[in-house]
């Protein structure tokens, strides 16, 4: 990774930081949905969720699947699922894991 893709990688985990800060204060219930194959950003989120009570969700299904959503969605690119598919951030402990 380029020294300016991952300014710009920490840039957009300080904003998203900031703003779970300020989602967390108001009185909106809460349903986050991201990939983060970076522990210590996944951290700092859980972090600045920290006054709401959190649950870290894992949602699973064969590689076959994710391909043919990935296919049916314009805003993925093709690979995007193989190269997310069994990475070693994903075997963390989630609270609750569901599967396809």
């Amino acid at each position: 990774m380029t020294v300016a893709s991952q300014a710009s990688l920490q840039l957009h985990h300080l904003n998203l930081q900031s703003t779970l800060q300020r989602v967390a204060a108001s009185h909106f219930d809460i349903v986050l949905d991201l990939v983060l194959r970076d522990t210590t950003a996944l951290e700092e989120c859980i972090s600045a969720l920290a006054p709401r009570r959190t649950y870290v969700v894992g949602v699973c299904c064969p590689l076959e699947i994710l391909e043919e959503r990935e296919r049916s969605r314009s805003d993925r690119g093709e690979g995007m699922a193989r190269s997310q598919f069994g990475h070693p951030a994903y075997s963390r402990p989630y609270s609750m894991r569901l599967k396809e």
